[in-house]
């Protein structure tokens, strides 16, 4: 499946939307499986607030390197400061992040790289491009996409490798 076949086929999963979201996803568990580690945070260690959070890690958490352990706090404390509208949007998102193929998620974790990679000014740019396509309701932005998809030149100028 291609990135615009994923996107037509969840009309409501944008790439700056998955972006976004792909850091929070980031930040709450990592990317890639870590080898058990010397140096790690006991479970017994770790605040009530986080342990909740992480409960679903606890018996896998003597085997994550500290690298990992630290990533998950990070992500615990974070999900301890949102608001149950900004969490049931994030649970929305992992469930979409978890029905695209693994292929499609490389890509735009490839493309994520890219805009952190990107001077500050040229992101400050980019999102609020996001913004301003975000404030137009449902049916200009479709109107846009498919525009975009028709005449590519006519986009907002936002290009990232792979598109």
């Amino acid at each position: 499946m291609t990135g615009w076949q994923a996107g037509q086929t969840m009309k409501n999963l944008n790439p700056w939307t998955i972006l976004l979201s792909l850091a929070l996803l980031a930040a709450a568990v990592g990317t890639l499986p870590t080898a058990v580690a010397a140096d790690s945070l006991s479970w017994e260690q770790l605040p009530p607030r986080e342990k909740r959070v992480l409960e679903p890690y606890a018996r896998k958490w003597p085997d994550f390197s500290l690298e990992k352990q630290e990533r998950l706090r990070r992500g615990a404390r974070q999900w301890s400061l949102m608001t149950e509208t900004d969490r049931v949007r994030a649970r929305e998102r992992f469930k979409q992040w978890r029905q695209i193929t693994p292929e499609e998620r490389q890509r735009i974790r490839e493309r994520f790289e890219e805009f952190r990679r990107m001077p500050s000014a040229e992101r400050r740019r980019l999102l609020a491009a996001r913004r301003w396509f975000m404030e137009q309701g449902e049916e200009r932005r479709e109107q846009l996409r498919e525009r975009w998809q028709t005449e590519p030149d006519s986009g907002p100028g936002i290009r990232l490798s792979g598109r």
